[in-house]
């Protein structure tokens, strides 16, 4: 399982050459100062501290028929593509009621609001092994995510942690677009008015990267997506997103998932929510100066995976 990340809570001067430094666990639930609201307010103040990318705050404490949703968290970058995060944070170990009760407003705003995505996530302190399998056998039909966090008192300050114990399952049609046979055929002229010349900039450096191993490949330009053609045949073991903004999103399929997200975040590269089966983050062409031997080997372990 992979440590999405990790934030000290108060300034801290930067230290040019780390030590070790021995920290100790502290307990959260029942903490006379580091309460709920308190990890409500830190979630709030830097929502990427989740692991789910730079997510708005829409709403804290929102009130729903059956009770309040502790934040709504929303990615509205693009227009087309507006996810929304109902988000449960519980202190000490999971139970049978948050997890009912985070299924429970994830299920009211998916229902008022249709248009949108919706994934349910719960953050807490100790995800036992007995809910784990509980959350995991909802997951084959919910989108739900599952954070644990840890506060380590290190000296005079406090850190949480967070790591992603259960993620989305990839579904067909929902995480991997390539696969719905309705894909609408477009053109280059179609997402150039669609996205900013930065981001094609890096769409087509992208292609010159996977010409170096596959050199019969092309961008095959849909509707919904920029996929790939190989010798005029469809084969989208990586696609794309051109966006408004100045970077790329990319989909890619690799042989180990796991590994390469931990891979890219070191790089220092933004890693989005995905699938168990492949891997999704943003390409500015700042990080693709720094990281193109990195980028060209994801780009041919997910052909060699998609082609074996």
């Amino acid at each position: 399982m992979d440590a999405t990340s990790a934030a000290v809570l108060e300034d801290h001067p930067r230290i040019e050459e780390p030590k070790y430094i021995k920290g100790r666990e502290i307990r959260l639930k029942g903490h006379p100062r580091f309460d709920e609201t308190w990890v409500k307010e830190r979630i709030s103040a830097d929502t990427s501290l989740l692991g789910l990318g730079n997510m708005k705050v829409r709403d804290v404490e929102r009130i729903q028929k059956r009770g309040r949703l502790d934040l709504l968290l929303v990615d509205d970058e693009d227009e087309e593509d507006v996810k929304w995060y109902e988000v449960e944070v519980q202190l000490g170990e999971t139970d049978a009621s948050h997890i009912i009760r985070t299924i429970e407003y994830w299920d009211e705003e998916q229902r008022r609001y249709p248009n949108r995505k919706h994934c349910a996530v719960l953050v807490a302190e100790d995800v036992t092994n007995r809910f784990f399998n509980v959350i995991s056998l909802f997951n084959r039909h919910i989108p739900i995510i599952a954070i644990q966090m840890k506060a380590i008192q290190v000296e005079d300050y406090v850190l949480l942690h967070f790591t992603h114990v259960l993620d989305t399952v990839e579904r067909r049609g929902e995480e991997d677009e390539t696969e719905d046979k309705t894909t609408t055929p477009a053109s280059r002229e179609y997402w150039e008015s669609r996205s900013s010349e930065a981001s094609m900039r890096v769409l087509d450096e992208c292609l010159g990267l996977l010409k170096q191993f596959a050199p019969g490949i092309a961008l095959n330009y849909k509707q919904q997506f920029v996929g790939l053609a190989l010798n005029a045949r469809a084969n989208n073991f990586v696609h794309f997103h051109p966006r408004k903004q100045p970077h790329l999103k990319i989909h890619a399929h690799p042989a180990s998932p796991e590994e390469w997200r931990e891979r890219l975040r070191n790089a220092g590269l933004e890693v989005l929510p995905s699938g168990t089966t492949s891997v999704r983050f943003r390409l500015r062409k700042e990080d693709l100066d720094k990281n193109r031997d990195l980028v060209t080997q994801l780009f041919r372990d997910s052909y060699e995976e998609y082609t074996k």
